[in-house]
Order: C-alpha cells, then structure tokens, then sequence
C-alpha cells in the first residue's frame, strides 16, 4: 500500500479514536452510551423469549447489527450510526411479524422476498394492527396506537440521516468530530426503541411463555412499560 494512503486512513482511525475516547470521557456522555450499550442486554433476554422458534434469525441479526450501531456512533460516524439502528429496529419487528408467517420468513431467506417498512407496520396486517395484536393479547390492543406512532416516527428519524436529508448530513460532511447533539438524538432513539420492542414481545409472547421466557418478559416490562397499567395486569398474581 502507497504510504500516503496509509496515512490517510491512519489519520482517519486516529480521529476515530478521538471522538471515542471524548464519548467516554466525562460522565454525562458516557453515562449515556453507556445506556444505550445496555440495550443489548434487552436484546439478549429477546433471544431467550423467541427460543429456538424460527424468528429467532432476525434477533440474533439485530443483535450484530446493533454493535456495529454502538461502534459506529462510539466513533463519530453518525450517520452511519443511524442507519445501523433503523436496520436493527426493522429486524427486530420483523422478527414479531415472521413469527406470524413462517411462509415469508422462508421467503425472506431464501431472498424471494424483501422485508418492506409498509408491510411491518400495515394498519390491517402489520405488527401494531388490531387484528395482529388482538390475536395475541386482546388486552395490550388498547395501547398498541401509541407504540406504533412511536416506532413510525423512530424510523423516520433515522431514515432522514439513511436517505441524505441536507439539513441532517451535511453538518456532517466535514471532520470527523465528537457530536454531542447527535449522540442524544441517537440515545433518544435506542430508548424509543427499547419501548417498542419491549411492548411488542410482550403482546406476542407473554400468553403461552414458559416461566423463564415469562421472566424475561416481566423483566423488560418492569423496566420499561410497568407505567401502564394494561401491562402490568399481565403479571397479576404471578
């Protein structure tokens, strides 16, 4: 390799390393990727609730997706941070959606069939649609509306960095710089996403869940959703 070119990415990972070691330097901000580090212990207790059904292939995608969300925002790369996240988010409502339709799940896999934000979020047949969730558990259908306005407005978010918006990626067309703004609009996002995926696992899996998978579930919800009540009735009398 030319030695300027090595220098360049030299420079590059040096810049990177910055950003990094800012991230983690003073209390508030590392407290708060800290945080959002911790989403993958929700993430690990998702991969014990779905077991070994079918599914599982998404969580365990989003899963690795969501590290190198954490690697990418850790080292200034932000937008590349967002884009990570919104993958992770799809899989792991994707994984709620299979979990209905082993036929697309197989299609997904076999790559006869793309995984499409529309489908996911179907107001007649999508994860957050009345039918989906009454399937499921009648009872979490009166809060469904609000984690799906939620999950829209997540996804939006991020897509604005994925698709070019100029007021969101142009700031960042410069150096490679420590982003303080964007790392709690990014922070924001993972905390949004927490809510959602612990909702929709509940709605899916809590009827029928085998006492460590009910753990888990009542775990996620007592961290996350134990402010509704609906929820909170799942585990009355445990």
């Amino acid at each position: 390799m030319p030695e300027n070119v090595r220098d360049i990415y030299i420079s590059l990972l040096d810049k990177q390393k910055d950003v990094a070691l800012t991230s983690l330097g003073d209390n508030v901000h590392r407290d708060k990727f800290t945080s959002c580090h911790n989403f993958l212990s929700d993430i690990d207790k998702l991969l014990e609730i779905v077991g070994e059904r079918p599914e599982l292939v998404c969580v365990k995608s989003a899963s690795h997706e969501f590290q190198f969300a954490l690697s990418a925002v850790l080292t200034g790369q932000y937008r590349h941070g967002f884009g990570s996240l919104r993958l992770a988010m799809e899989l792991l409502i994707s994984a709620i959606h299979f979990s209905g339709s082993e036929l697309g799940l197989r299609q997904w896999e076999n790559a006869a069939k793309d995984i499409t934000w529309a489908a996911l979020i179907d107001s007649e047949k999508g994860v957050f649609s009345a039918p989906f969730v009454k399937a499921f558990h009648p009872f979490l259908d009166e809060i469904r509306k609000q984690y799906g306005a939620l999950a829209i407005k997540t996804y939006r978010e991020c897509s604005e960095f994925v698709h070019g918006n100029p007021q969101r990626t142009r700031p960042l067309e410069g150096e490679i710089a420590f982003r303080p703004e964007l790392l709690e609009q990014w922070a924001d996002a993972v905390e949004s996403i927490r809510l959602i995926t612990a909702y929709l696992y509940l709605a899916r899996y809590v009827e029928g869940a085998d006492e460590p998978a009910r753990a888990h579930l009542e775990s996620l919800s007592t961290d996350n959703l134990w402010h509704e009540e609906q929820v909170r009735a799942c585990f009355e009398g445990n």
